[in-house]
């Protein structure tokens, strides 16, 4: 996320706080509003179709670089040029190649938008942490009884119920949390993050480095 004091660039209301999400979201919907507004072999044109800066107030038609620019968001053209295979520095030939329409720099635009929503659904389930109910399923599932439920009380409320708050907490707080060796049925030990998937391999050493949260 980039940060801006200004809220005001060619006519253009920026945000606050930009995101190659809402940069690329702003971009395809004005040009599905208005496909003229794009152009090709510079960075921007006045009405009469003479070349000019993308911020000069009489521009009124951009390439994908001078649509970023206006928007002070030179950041989201580079991750534009990632996602539509080109190299950074070929990007402009991309716009401007003899095929290109305007219909594909939408179509770029809502790609990097879908794959920015996936990113922060992926993320989002990644934080949410388990119901109470589910952690104690899977702790039950697999600690020995005998040192779960078999020293509680009549009523369940003791030792299980402790162990699950703790690790709930643990989850909370860290991102992950483990059973022992000593603690597992199976008699080997795991960690296992808030979707209680067992932490292995690069996950495990992320957790380990405190990059789960």
């Amino acid at each position: 996320m980039r940060a801006f004091n200004s809220e005001q660039s060619s006519g253009l209301a920026i945000p606050i706080f930009l995101t190659v999400q809402n940069v690329a979201s702003d971009i395809a919907d004005e040009l599905l509003r208005s496909p003229d507004r794009w152009t090709k072999d510079c960075s921007a044109r006045r009405a009469d179709g003479e070349m000019c800066g993308a911020c000069d107030a009489e521009a009124c038609t951009w390439s994908l670089y001078g649509h970023t620019l206006r928007r002070k968001a030179f950041f989201a053209y580079e991750l534009l040029c990632a996602a539509s295979g080109a190299p950074e520095a070929l990007c402009t030939i991309w716009n401007d190649m003899p095929e290109r329409t305007v219909a594909d720099i939408i179509a770029l635009c809502q790609r990097v938008v879908r794959a920015a929503q996936q990113s922060e659904a992926d993320r989002a389930a990644a934080l949410a942490l388990p119901t109470f109910e589910g952690l104690y399923a899977f702790l039950k599932g697999h600690y020995r009884s005998e040192i779960f439920e078999g020293v509680d009380n009549s009523e369940r409320t003791e030792h299980s119920m402790l162990v699950t708050r703790s690790m709930m907490s643990a989850l909370e707080n860290e991102g992950y949390s483990c059973v022992s060796e000593y603690e597992s049925k199976a008699h080997q030990g795991f960690f296992f993050d808030r979707n209680l998937q067992v932490l292995e391999g690069e996950r495990l050493k992320r957790a380990h480095q405190g990059r789960l949260k």
